[in-house]
């Protein structure tokens, strides 16, 4: 079990051969198959990620019918399990979230 985010990261990359370290913010973007973004989030030192993910747009995020999907997903994990369905509020991009503790 890895002690700190640092070691989880560098478990993961050697696990699959590649690169990865956390910036000065603390993230760390995965870019898969060239256009799909995965970042994890978190102090090196410390024992909790934030992974999210881009997954993809609303037609038209502002419309109710569009909120009321976002919210049936999210409720009680029922479509989402632990993670969560949320609005980036600068691209209204629909994006993945999920806490973990390494």
């Amino acid at each position: 079990m890895p002690r700190d985010n640092a070691a989880a990261l560098q478990q993961l990359a050697q696990q699959h051969g590649i690169e990865l370290c956390f910036n000065d913010e603390g993230v760390c973007a995965i870019l898969i198959d060239g256009d799909a973004v995965v970042r994890l989030e978190g102090e090196p030192r410390g024992t909790g990620l934030r992974l999210s993910a881009a997954v993809g747009r609303l037609p038209d995020p502002q419309h109710p019918h569009a909120l009321r999907v976002l919210l049936q997903a999210n409720f009680q994990g029922q479509g989402t399990g632990q993670a969560a369905l949320g609005l980036d509020h600068v691209s209204d991009v629909v994006v993945l979230g999920w806490s973990l503790k390494v």
